[in-house]
């Protein structure tokens, strides 16, 4: 009987492992399986431009589609996503009424990397 419940123990431990890493990079730390994109907005004069909305595109879903997430700059100009998913995605900016966007423009395209921030700056102009 003692070899029974051994056996069983060890199934029960393999049966664990396999449900806790599965589709993770790092079964003790889910989030690492992520990347985080970090978007800054600046006028031309170099100060940093609150409630601009941000937009990161192309995020895959379970279904095989796509959708996208969105929010706004905060005080000092940034808004931060987290868990975003490995791969390549549009940021993009919706420009201000009385502002154009700087000689980069309003939309990057950027690869995220598992673990990694990428940071993407805007900068806009007053018309």
């Amino acid at each position: 009987m003692r070899s029974d419940v051994r056996s069983s123990w060890w199934c029960v431990g393999l049966f664990l492992l396999a449900v806790l890493s599965a589709g993770c990079s790092n079964p003790w730390n889910p989030d690492s399986a992520f990347g985080t994109v970090l978007a800054r907005v600046g006028g031309n004069e170099g100060l940093r431009v609150q409630d601009v909305e941000i937009y990161v595109h192309d995020l895959p879903n379970r279904v095989g589609s796509f959708y996208s997430v969105g929010q706004r700059t905060n005080a000092d100009g940034t808004a931060r996503f987290g868990l975003i998913s490995p791969g390549r995605h549009r940021v993009e900016m919706t420009v201000p009424a009385g502002f154009v966007a700087g000689p980069a423009g309003a939309i990057e395209v950027i690869d995220v990397a598992a673990g990694a921030t990428v940071t993407v700056a805007f900068v806009i102009v007053r018309k």
